[in-house]
């Protein structure tokens, strides 16, 4: 984050973190990780929420299946 936000300003990294291009989920990770460093350096900010979707699991088909050599 600090290559390509100023972490001293945290409206510019909040909108660095919503314009990333990159899934929901991992967007609210940073939205945390972010969180503790302004707690720790006595900044204030509103944190964005980020609304996590569910992906279906992959379940591979028998001709998927690779087995594992021993």
């Amino acid at each position: 984050m600090a290559k390509v936000a100023n972490l001293d300003n945290p409206e510019q990294t909040k909108n660095i973190i919503c314009t990333y291009q990159c899934s929901e989920a991992f967007k609210d990770l940073l939205a945390n990780s972010y969180d503790y460093y302004v707690k720790f350096n006595g900044y204030s900010w509103i944190k964005p929420r980020f609304v996590r979707e569910d992906k279906p699991i992959f379940i591979p088909l028998e001709n998927e299946f690779r087995p594992i050599d021993k």
